[in-house]
């Protein structure tokens, strides 16, 4: 299955819904890669993108399409991509009068290209929550975690594997009504850990911020 061509049919599916009840986000990251290999060099920071559609089906519920995408290199020059795309559905609770919580589930599909590695077709559950804290004016601060867990094949060895993965968040948010919608722009610091992507010895992690804006119609 081609990742990008899954992602752009889910896409093309999610702006057929009816504006008023469709949103879209875009997000531009810079991470820093590590690793669990015993080398301590400091990898440079690269930029990793995020994409997020979404169809409510009401004020507390939607349907959400959110894809992922990460190129660098390692301390030996070998090229490292990470790319996902999750299929999820949305819920948001008042916790109280200036606390929202928001929580997904739903499915991921999962790649990967490492030294010696490269997993196409992985699958898992994917569950997160994000906790919204309103400081007035718009303002809002905000926390979220994630975590996933994915099943496929190595091809270059043939041989089945799991991939854990952790997604911890914290920021800022700012929101304004404008033409008809919502629009809201996050700056925030964000980490990621990815257990075993290529054997029981090597792990990989992602720390670094980014910027994002959300257009609710």
């Amino acid at each position: 299955m081609n990742f990008y061509a899954t992602v752009l049919a889910a896409m093309i599916a999610a702006t057929a819904a009816q504006a008023q009840d469709f949103y879209a986000g875009a997000e531009i990251l810079q991470f820093q890669l590590s690793d669990t290999d015993g080398d301590d060099t400091q990898e440079e920071f690269r930029p990793a993108a995020r994409l997020t559609f979404g169809y409510a089906l009401s004020d507390a519920q939607a349907i959400e399409l959110k894809g992922f995408l990460f190129e660098t290199e390692d301390e030996e020059a070998s090229a490292v991509k990470i790319r996902y795309a999750d299929l999820a559905y949305v819920s948001t609770v008042a916790l109280g009068d200036n606390l929202d919580a928001r929580f997904h589930a739903g499915v991921r599909y999962f790649e990967l290209t490492a030294p010696g590695s490269i997993w196409n077709g992985s699958v898992g559950p994917v569950i997160g929550a994000r906790l919204s804290s309103d400081l007035g004016n718009g303002f809002a601060l905000y926390g979220a975690a994630e975590t996933a867990l994915v099943f496929g094949d190595e091809t270059t060895e043939a041989h089945p594997h799991q991939v854990a993965m952790r997604q911890l968040a914290t920021g800022v948010s700012y929101a304004q009504a404008m033409g008809g919608g919502t629009l809201e722009a996050t700056f925030g610091l964000e980490a990621h850990q990815y257990q075993s992507v290529r054997d029981a010895e090597e792990d990989y992690g992602l720390i670094g911020f980014g910027l994002g804006a959300r257009y609710s119609f």
